[in-house]
């Protein structure tokens, strides 16, 4: 006996589009879920392509002769696909990311026993990490990004008036290229 999704999906012979239109709820659904468990680390919309190729992915696997819904098949697939996209994102191996977990559940758990932020050396001492190791985990967890507040504030005194002339210099010259109409429109706003 055949399965009744089997004939309905065979006898469709959806398109990646048509299958995804179809299954697109189950998709956002599961970005969501897997998103919200990364505690904000990633936004479901990152990860809603992943779950797009894991349905297509399941559509190709599906094997209709056995007694299971395409649906509870595909949400496995959706679900493992994002889970990967998640570990191709991290930048700290499996060993790395579990250390780091053990250390922020042990800060959370001194600082809700101590009443107050616990110590480096306490840290240490609750998961066995040294503390040059502690020290090296903590700089590894946490991505390198440039400073914003160095990039956004400007070069003091005669550097940033020539610079600001610089660039009132192309504005005036990207109004003049503009035709006049358009010219007129900018100096009213």
């Amino acid at each position: 006996m055949t399965h009744r999704a089997h004939a309905r999906y065979a006898a469709e012979a959806d398109t990646d589009a048509a299958l995804i239109a179809r299954h697109g709820g189950m998709v956002d659904r599961l970005a969501r879920r897997v998103a919200a468990r990364t505690a904000g680390a990633v936004h479901p919309d990152d990860l809603w392509s992943a779950g797009a190729m894991g349905l297509l992915d399941a559509a190709r696997r599906f094997d209709a002769s056995r007694d299971v819904r395409f649906e509870t098949f595909a949400e496995h697939r959706i679900r493992g696909a994002m889970l990967d996209e998640i570990r191709r994102m991290d930048h700290l191996p499996r060993r790395l990311r579990a250390q780091a977990e053990q250390v922020q559940r042990a800060r959370s758990t001194l600082a809700q026993t101590l009443h107050r932020e616990a110590t480096v050396e306490e840290v240490s001492d609750e998961t066995g990490i040294a503390l040059e190791d502690l020290g090296a985990l903590d700089g590894l967890v946490q991505p390198h990004l440039p400073e914003i507040d160095a990039l956004a504030a400007p070069a003091p005194g005669l550097d940033a008036e020539v610079e600001r002339a610089e660039q009132h210099r192309v504005v005036a010259a990207a109004i003049a290229a503009l035709p006049e109409r358009l010219q007129r429109e900018t100096a009213n706003a």
